[in-house]
């Protein structure tokens, strides 16, 4: 409800002193209305570009490199299920 009382917006801070580089950044958003009928739930996510520039030198783990094949065309992708 934070979402909907917060007209719509959503912040975030990023790291003051994160490694420069380029980012994808992924939110998710849960809708409900239909959540009392077997897989109502809906997923939104959507996903943000972010160029970090700067000195920083925090880096975060997990996620993946521009080499990785599932983010190639054709590649091996990924998966996510919803439990």
């Amino acid at each position: 409800m934070t979402f909907l009382h917060n007209d719509f917006k959503w912040t975030f801070q990023v790291p003051y002193d994160l490694k420069a580089g380029e980012y994808v950044l992924r939110h998710e958003i849960l809708a409900l209305h239909g959540g009392w009928d077997t897989n109502g739930a809906q997923v939104y996510p959507q996903c943000i570009n972010l160029g970090v520039t700067g000195r920083g030198n925090t880096e975060i783990k997990g996620g993946w490199e521009v080499a990785d094949d599932v983010l190639k065309r054709g590649g091996s992708g990924y998966s996510y299920q919803c439990l």
